[in-house]
């Protein structure tokens, strides 16, 4: 399946959310997701079914002033 993982093409064979976190080794808890531009909570992941060409971005606190 054609994804944008932030910002970048990707060709992956995940079908939800959580499945591709897992392929891409996101196993920490401290990072956020939106899919097409809407956050999408974390209780969620594991049914949330991706779908050909959707935009999605992988977000990291960041520290600092």
């Amino acid at each position: 399946m054609q994804l944008t993982i932030n910002g970048q093409q990707a060709d992956v064979p995940a079908k939800t959310l959580d499945e591709l976190l897992l392929l891409l080794g996101h196993t920490d808890r401290w990072f956020a997701v939106a899919l097409d531009g809407m956050h999408i909570p974390r209780d969620v992941w594991s049914h949330t079914e991706l779908r050909e060409f959707q935009a999605v971005e992988i977000l990291s606190p960041m520290q600092g002033g």
